[in-house]
């Protein structure tokens, strides 16, 4: 059961990501398209890991890996124009 400070966690990073929102388009569109490709698949076409990997022809494992990396770049490129996010359940340094 998640306690109160938990329900606040979520509150605020969830008003940090719809700030984040209409500066999306534009940090995506700064990462090479294999990053796109997997945020887009995995976060916008609710695509798992295993599909992504059969679409993009790599190890699920390597995927992962790609989509932590291109997280990473994302919430620094967002970070570096004002924006701040929290890092969304991965471990990411931003």
């Amino acid at each position: 059961m998640k306690d109160d400070e938990d329900d606040e966690d979520d509150e605020e990073g969830g008003s940090r990501w719809r700030a984040a929102l209409p500066h999306l388009d534009a940090a995506l569109a700064e990462l090479p398209a294999g990053d796109q490709e997997v945020i887009l698949q995995r976060f916008y076409n609710d695509q798992s890991f295993a599909s992504n990997a059969a679409l993009m022809n790599k190890k699920e494992a390597a995927v992962q890996k790609q989509a932590r990396r291109a997280l990473d770049k994302l919430c620094k490129l967002l970070k570096r124009g004002g924006i701040a996010v929290p890092p969304a359940g991965n471990p990411t340094t931003c």
